[in-house]
């Protein structure tokens, strides 16, 4: 078991009501998914377990606070005391990227700065709404500092080759192999759900 995202191919409109919800009484627009009939998603991955998320979510914290960025290889990345010091600051300049639960949850194609976190009634799974296109910036910041090369496929050999390395020798994007690998599947799912008005589903 492990966490997976989707974009699109969803056929149940319900699903979608507690989003709507949420942005109304944070004085957005409501999110309206595109229908489906049962078509293939825009676009579905399965990610590097759930610890894909800490590990790209502790760089960002790094880098977000101005901070040189050591050998991340080894340690907890959800215990880093930067990470863990950055969801106090409620992370500045990765706001969509952190603060979303690393299990289930949503990111809808609608630009708002602050991430939406919804009265606990509503009962959105995860809690926190974030933004599509302010995940896909931000994965973008991170993608520039990993020298990610442009058009890089994230199921190429290559990004799980460097990922089951963890560490290797060569670009800075291979030196930081699970944070790559992470960074590839957001950017993609942001780009779905961007292209197709469809929400990020974290499953």
């Amino acid at each position: 078991m492990g966490l997976s995202i989707q974009v699109g191919g969803f056929e149940d409109p319900e699903m979608f009501v507690q989003i709507s919800e949420a942005l109304e009484e944070a004085g957005l627009a409501p999110h309206r998914e595109p229908p489906s009939d049962g078509d293939e998603p825009a676009f579905s991955c399965d990610m590097w377990g759930y610890s894909g998320i800490h590990y790209v979510r502790r760089l960002a914290a790094y880098i977000g606070q101005g901070l040189p960025v050591p050998d991340l290889a080894g340690g907890d990345p959800a215990g880093d005391p930067v990470l863990e010091k950055y969801y106090d600051l409620m992370a500045p300049g990765f706001e969509h990227l952190v603060l979303h639960s690393d299990a289930e949850g949503f990111y809808v194609p609608q630009d708002f700065a602050s991430v939406v976190f919804p009265r606990e009634a509503i009962g959105l799974p995860g809690g926190m709404l974030g933004s599509s296109p302010r995940l896909l910036a931000e994965c973008l910041r991170l993608a520039a500092w990993l020298e990610l090369p442009p058009g890089l496929d994230p199921e190429s050999e290559d990004v799980w080759d460097a990922a089951e390395a963890r560490q290797q020798p060569g670009p800075k994007w291979m030196q930081h192999g699970i944070e790559s690998f992470t960074c590839l599947r957001l950017m993609a799912a942001a780009e779905a759900s961007v292209a197709t008005g469809s929400a990020i589903v974290f499953c």
